[in-house]
């Protein structure tokens, strides 16, 4: 009986050990921050679009606090 109810045990602590957090978790402190990118479709002046994305790059930015860049598509 006892050695049904410690096997019962053990089985029952393997899955709960699983779900321990881990230390890897963290970003590492060397890593790049890799700017986000975003695009629009050309149906206006180029030069128009680039003023307008550009501002939305920069509220962006300030809000999710990555670099943010437009970039035209052609």
């Amino acid at each position: 009986m006892k050695r049904i109810l410690l096997s019962a045990l053990l089985v029952l602590m393997l899955p709960l050990g699983a779900c321990s957090p881990t230390e890897t978790a963290s970003t590492p402190e060397d890593s790049v921050i890799q700017p986000f990118v975003t695009g629009a479709i050309p149906d206006q002046d180029p030069e128009k679009l680039q003023r307008l994305y550009s501002k939305l790059a920069d509220y962006l930015e300030a809000e999710l606090g990555v670099p943010v860049e437009y970039q035209p598509v052609t």
